[in-house]
C-alpha cells in the first residue's frame, strides 16, 4: 500500500517527533509535594498553605504512597510567574521514580506554556505526577492528561487576567468617584458627611 513517507528514515523520523509521552509508572520511591498560593487567593478565596498540605499528606496515606519527603512552599507568589524559589529548589531535587503531588494543576502553573515545560521536563526524568483534583489514576503525563491539565490552566489563566480586569476598572471608577484607597494621612481625621467618609 501507499504510505506518505517517501523513506523509512522519513517516518521514523515523524514517530520520533510526535509520538506521545510515555506514562511514568506509579511504583514511588519517594513523594514530594508542592504548594503555593498568591495573597489575592488567600484574602478572596481562603487558600491556605497549611490546608493544601494536610490534603497532600492525607490523600498519600489514603493511596498508601510514601509520606511526603518534603513539601515545598511558595507563599504570596502568582502561578503565572515561573521564577519561584521553591518550585526551582523542587525542580532540582526530583528524580527518576520520585512521585510529585498537587491539589489542583493551577498550583503548579496559570501559564500553559511555561505548564507544557515543566511537563515536559519531569517526564524526560520519568517522575511521576498526580493531581488530587483529578483523582490517583488520571496520569497528566499522557497525551489526553496533558490536553486536560492545559485546558484547566487556560481556564485559571483567563479567570485570572479578568479578575485583574476587573479589579482595575473598579479602582479607575472609584477614582472617579471621589473615593480614596489607603490610610488616612496622618493628622487628619474620618467623619461622615452625607453618607460618604470625608478627611477633614
Amino acid at each position: 500500500k501507499g504510505t506518505p513517507f517517501a523513506t523509512h528514515e522519513a517516518r521514523e523520523t515523524f514517530k520520533r517527533g510526535t509520538r506521545v509521552w510515555d506514562s511514568v509508572p506509579l511504583n514511588p520511591a519517594r513523594t514530594f509535594g508542592y504548594v503555593r498560593v498568591s495573597t489575592e487567593e488567600q484574602v478572596k478565596e481562603g487558600h491556605s498553605l497549611a490546608g493544601q498540605e494536610r490534603y497532600l499528606k492525607v490523600w498519600c496515606a489514603d493511596e498508601h504512597w510514601p509520606a511526603p519527603t518534603r513539601i515545598f512552599r511558595d507563599e504570596g507568589l502568582s502561578g503565572s510567574d515561573p521564577s519561584r524559589p521553591q518550585l526551582a529548589l523542587m525542580v532540582e531535587q526530583l528524580r527518576e521514580g520520585d512521585l510529585l503531588v498537587l491539589t489542583h494543576p493551577d498550583r503548579l502553573s496559570r501559564d500553559t506554556e511555561h505548564l507544557l515545560g515543566f511537563l515536559r521536563k519531569i517526564s524526560e526524568r520519568k517522575v511521576a505526577l498526580r493531581f488530587g483534583l483529578l483523582g490517583p489514576e488520571f496520569d497528566p503525563l499522557t497525551e489526553v492528561g496533558r490536553l486536560v491539565v492545559t485546558i484547566l490552566v487556560s481556564l485559571s489563566e483567563f479567570f485570572l487576567a479578568d479578575m485583574k480586569r476587573k479589579s482595575r476598572i473598579g479602582i479607575e471608577q472609584a477614582s472617579i468617584d471621589g473615593i480614596k484607597f489607603g490610610r488616612p494621612p496622618r493628622f487628619f481625621k474620618v467623619v461622615k458627611e452625607k453618607g460618604r467618609d470625608v478627611l477633614v
